[in-house]
């Protein structure tokens, strides 16, 4: 089984490289941003040229978007590729994030050119003790991973895109963790704009605010918060169908002005 490992936390990621460890056993490929592009969305550099470093044997970092990783990867440098595996992303993304979510959209990319694709990210929801214990926890999730792929595939008779997060307060016990299949939810984030001065007078602004715990108990954001490994199967129809079924019968009308 052929793998290629992407992400949009960068090369140098605690996830992706105990990811590839987990994978060593088939025959992997990293192609990761060379920097972090977290919620770059599905972009692609268009306008400037990209430069592909090779770190290690097999391991590579390209200096563009986590969607430019997996394009990358799959038209020029291991076309024949079975899987694609984006993560394991630091922090969760859950409902609605996927539209914001470079991890998400490297798997996509994955999903858009016929291969079986997932996009694995954690849920922060502990504080660690130390550096060793994080690394515990993102290797036990790598392993986990893997095992999820496996069953996955051996269920799928065509390609699939799959979205999963780990707590990592599950991630912690000794025992193996719940799992649960659960639409996406809506995650709200406080809307922020802060506005700042630099140490020469001019003004600089972040964007962006704390999720919003409010959920439905249906949602994958409500059972990720409850501890559960949480699993979604994603498509990329957007349509309306039920907009689509009440407009059925409703022709718009233009003038000739």
């Amino acid at each position: 089984m052929n793998i290629l490992l992407v992400n949009d936390d960068g090369f140098d990621a605690l996830g992706i490289q105990v990811l590839f460890e987990a994978s060593n056993t088939f025959n992997s490929i990293v192609i990761a941003p060379s920097v972090e592009q977290s919620a770059k969305g599905h972009s692609f550099t268009m306008s400037s040229p990209l430069y592909l470093t090779e770190v290690f044997n097999n391991q590579y970092h390209l200096s563009g978007t986590p969607a430019d990783c997996t394009y990358f990867g799959l038209n020029f440098l291991c076309p024949n590729v079975d899987i694609v595996l984006s993560g394991i992303n630091l922090g969760a993304n859950l409902g609605t994030d996927i539209y914001y979510s470079g991890t998400v959209a490297a798997a996509r990319e994955g999903f858009l050119k016929g291969k079986m694709s997932f996009a694995f990210s954690m849920m922060e929801d502990v504080e660690y003790s130390s550096a060793d214990q994080k690394v515990q926890v993102y290797t036990r999730a790598a392993k986990l991973a893997l095992e999820l792929v496996q069953q996955i595939c051996a269920l799928s008779e065509s390609a699939e895109l799959w979205n999963i997060n780990f707590p990592a307060s599950a991630m912690l016990k000794d025992e193996a963790p719940k799992v649960c299949i659960k639409k996406l939810g809506h995650r709200k984030y406080q809307a922020r704009v802060h506005e700042r001065k630099d140490p020469r007078g001019r003004t600089y602004f972040w964007i962006g605010g704390p999720p919003e715990q409010q959920e439905p108990s249906d949602t994958d954001v409500f059972w990720c918060g409850q501890g559960y490994v949480v699993m979604t199967p994603l498509q990329l129809d957007c349509t309306s169908s039920r907009r689509m079924e009440e407009l059925k019968d409703w022709t718009p009308i233009l003038s000739m002005r």
